[in-house]
């Protein structure tokens, strides 16, 4: 059985940053023990505006009631969250930029977490749409912050991600890449990307926590 894979690239080094590279390495690894159809979306080089009140509106408007400008900014949220339709796994790159995540990763996040869209309320409780896919983050850092107070990346993506309904498969981790430590760490975080890829490919998955 074929998996589409979505790969979502927020370093603003695009193709030539280490998070990246582990991405490009972890679908390869994929690919190599079965059949895999990958769509890439490189925030760096198709940077999205950042959510503004006149998305909002838009989004808010009933579609017949849309006029020319309301539907070309509900169309711009629509493909994003199409394509993580089509997808039975994401994998979000995640670099580590003044202890917080991209800004890029962010306004892709406020394009495809919609009310109504991606995520209701049902009983005044959150149900997410997407609870086929799951969800696979690489995040990477020049210092060391993993479970430290510091980390403001991993405990977001692992909030909003389920909110609509994305289940966090697993988190890997390459830190110290400004140490002498860099290599030991790729090498780790790339070590551990080829045991989960089989692990996924050969239905011997099991969750990995963050």
């Amino acid at each position: 059985m074929t998996k589409n894979i979505l790969v979502v690239h927020s370093s603003l080094n695009g193709w030539r940053s280490v998070s990246s590279a582990l991405a490009r390495s972890f679908v390869d690894q994929l690919a190599a023990q079965g059949a895999v159809r990958v769509k890439h979306r490189d925030l760096a080089v198709d940077m999205l505006p950042h959510l503004d009140a006149a998305a909002m509106a838009a989004w808010q408007v009933d579609s017949e009631q849309r006029d020319a400008e309301q539907q070309i900014l509900t169309d711009r949220s629509d493909r994003l969250i199409a394509e993580l339709e089509w997808a039975d796994l994401l994998v979000v790159t995640a670099p580590m930029y003044n202890f917080a995540a991209p800004s890029t990763l962010k306004a892709w996040v406020d394009q495809v977490v919609r009310a109504r869209r991606t995520f209701r309320y049902v009983d005044g409780r959150a149900v997410g749409a997407m609870q086929s896919l799951q969800s696979v983050v690489i995040t990477t850092r020049g210092g060391f912050h993993r479970d430290t107070p510091h980390d403001n990346v991993v405990p977001w993506l692992s909030t909003v991600l389920p909110f609509i309904g994305i289940e966090p498969a697993a988190t890997i981790y390459a830190e110290g890449l400004a140490t002498e430590k860099a290599g030991d760490s790729t090498q780790q975080a790339e070590s551990e990307l080829a045991d989960l890829a089989t692990q996924m490919m050969n239905g011997g998955f099991e969750y990995v926590a963050a």
